[in-house]
């Protein structure tokens, strides 16, 4: 292979002249007038081929790329939306038992209750839930008195077969009317007025087959001193419903607080409708479901049960609703039975928790060990 490229190059190297013996300054002259003279070429034969050959000439302007044309719109700024204040949420609803009453209401109540409270606390706390600290037993509710609780005469349903009806009210004995005293020697009535005598007319004597028919006597005038007695007689006076006697169970709870006010235990509460209802509603709940819990201790498990459900303006309760529930089914179930037996309170018209004529309330339902 070797020896072929030198047949090959050297015919050419012959014939190329011999600078050895010209000067180097000469060589480098040389070299920049042939390099001149070979680019003189080049730019010579590309202006012949663009003269010859148009089409393929290159259009730089149009090899350039074209920038997109970008519309400004300017928009007006939107107008300014007016501020909606915010609606702050209702205060809750405290049941007041343990708590001390005031007779003002506080100028920025936390809860709603049945009646007017002020903040205080016997001891000092370092919570934050706005409520008096005091020790009691760890549940995960708060109570503050303790008490036993009272089942009634009224708390048993009245569909029981082995329930009694009470006996109605005897009424009183109307009284006696004193008797008129006669005097012994009444004056002589007067006279009455002469009338023409009228012979009298035998009797008819019957026949032996006949009946002897005598005319009917003239009823006799009642008594006056019956009259007397009715005139004397009191219409019977409404008697007030008798209390049911019933009184929940409580027992006094660890509660630790923020209130830092000294004095009997009580929260900013303010009495309203809702609070007042909610209480009476509660009263009646509790006697129910404290009566079946009684009666069926040894079928139940300790926890907690929450019952959502509604009460419509007319007093029906609506879609009792199991929403959670850590203890067993029967207990479920008698929170519930509770709820639906309960003699439910019409809610007062004005009520501002009234949604679509309906209010719902969430109530929780707590079964703990109290040995």
């Amino acid at each position: 292979m070797r020896e072929l490229l030198t047949r090959i190059i050297a015919p050419i190297t012959a014939r190329l002249p011999d600078l050895s013996r010209v000067p180097p300054r000469r060589q480098v002259i040389g070299a920049l007038i042939f390099s001149a003279l070979l680019h003189l070429l080049g730019f010579l034969f590309f202006l012949i081929h663009a003269w010859l050959f148009p089409a393929t000439r290159i259009d730089l302007a149009a090899s350039a790329p074209k920038l997109e044309e970008i519309e400004i719109q300017m928009i007006p700024p939107l107008p300014k939306a007016p501020e909606i204040a915010a609606t702050p949420e209702p205060a809750p609803v405290i049941d007041p038992k343990g708590l001390e009453k005031a007779d003002t209401s506080p100028e920025r109540p936390d809860f709603q209750s049945s009646q007017d409270m002020l903040a205080g606390s016997e001891k000092a706390g370092n919570g934050i839930e706005p409520l008096p600290s005091q020790n009691g037993a760890k549940l995960p509710f708060a109570e503050f008195k303790t008490q036993a609780a009272i089942l009634g005469k009224e708390t048993e349903p009245a569909s029981q077969p082995d329930a009694t009806p009470p006996a109605p009210p005897v009424p009183p004995s109307p009284p006696v009317p004193p008797t008129p005293e006669v005097p012994p020697n009444p004056p002589t009535p007067p006279s009455p007025p002469m009338i023409a005598s009228v012979p009298e007319v035998p009797p008819l004597k019957p026949a032996e087959n006949e009946i002897a028919v005598y005319p009917k006597p003239p009823p006799k005038a009642e008594p006056v001193r019956k009259e007397l007695a009715m005139l004397a007689t009191p219409a019977p006076r409404a008697q007030p419903p008798k209390e049911s006697g019933f009184q929940p169970e409580l027992r006094k709870t660890q509660v630790e607080g923020s209130i830092s006010n000294r004095g009997r235990a009580g929260v900013n509460a303010i009495k309203t409708p809702l609070g007042v209802y909610q209480q009476r509603l509660g009263t009646q709940i509790q006697a129910r479901w404290l009566y079946y819990t009684k009666k069926h201790s040894d079928m139940l498990a300790l926890g907690t049960t929450k019952v959502r459900f509604f009460v419509t303006q007319d007093g029906r309760v609506e879609n009792v609703q199991i929403v959670q529930n850590d203890s067993n089914q029967s207990f479920a179930n008698i929170c519930e039975q509770a709820i639906r037996e309960a003699e439910v309170p019409a809610p007062p018209t004005d009520l501002d928790a009234m949604r679509s004529g309906r209010l719902e309330l969430t109530y929780s339902f707590t079964l703990y060990d109290t040995h």
